[in-house]
């Protein structure tokens, strides 16, 4: 029983080393760790490089982080997948405690875990607008707090690539809708760096995500009738 770590990257050098570290540093090794450059401009491929064979480096054209993410899938070679945002980093127990669900309960397909803050620095820290997130365990669905059986991509599908946000919330609604049920390890797994560039304050996030939520939602309704009309 193996995971393949998959870590989507584009421009990710301030923050890259941290999260290819984090996954070194796992208390379980994962069976391959691969990074899909998605089109970076700066010195990611250097970084990766300096890795050497500890990691599986794949260029492409940037194509956004669905495309990523789906380039990764077809290449991992484990059973279990796992993925990694390249500004975000695991706690070191976060691929056995997964493993040691799936070894305990071998019908499973998918797991999670919770995740919390990762602040920058302080005074993002102080002007942070969720204050009730601070230093706080959740388990609202992220991600990169999943581990996933790899044979699901062909029952839900891919990331949708036609989406410039909100994929990874489209998936796990596909996820419900096909009745494959995430079971959850109880255990802190994920921490999420909240940064100045994080995607969500971009101006284009804030222009499209409502557009790019609306379509999820219409998707979601669109497969529901289809199932009730079958």
């Amino acid at each position: 029983m193996n995971i393949s770590v998959i870590i989507p990257v584009y421009n990710g050098e301030q923050y890259l080393n941290a999260a290819i570290d984090s996954v070194l540093a796992q208390a379980c090794a994962a069976a391959e760790i691969i990074i899909i450059d998605d089109g970076s401009t700066d010195n990611t491929a250097k970084i990766v490089h300096n890795y050497g064979t500890k990691v599986i480096y794949h260029k492409q054209a940037n194509l956004g982080v669905s495309a990523a993410r789906n380039t990764g899938v077809r290449l991992a070679k484990s059973e279990y997948l796992i993925f990694l945002d390249h500004d975000d980093v695991y706690l070191p127990n976060h691929l056995a405690d997964f493993l040691a669900l799936f070894q305990k309960n071998p019908c499973i397909h998918v797991a999670g875990g919770k995740w919390r803050y990762l602040f920058a620095s302080q005074r993002l820290k102080d002007a942070f607008p969720k204050h009730h997130l601070i230093d706080k365990e959740t388990y609202e669905p992220y991600l990169g707090t999943h581990v996933f059986k790899k044979s699901i991509f062909e029952t839900v599908g891919m990331f949708d690539e036609s989406l410039n946000f909100g994929e990874d919330t489209d998936f796990l609604i596909r996820l419900k809708n096909h009745g494959i049920a995430v079971n959850y390890t109880g255990q802190l797994c994920y921490l999420y760096r909240y940064h100045e560039t994080n995607t969500t304050k971009s101006l284009r996030y804030q222009t499209e995500s409502k557009t790019c939520l609306l379509k999820i939602l219409h998707k979601s309704i669109v497969f529901k009738r289809t199932q009730v009309n079958k």
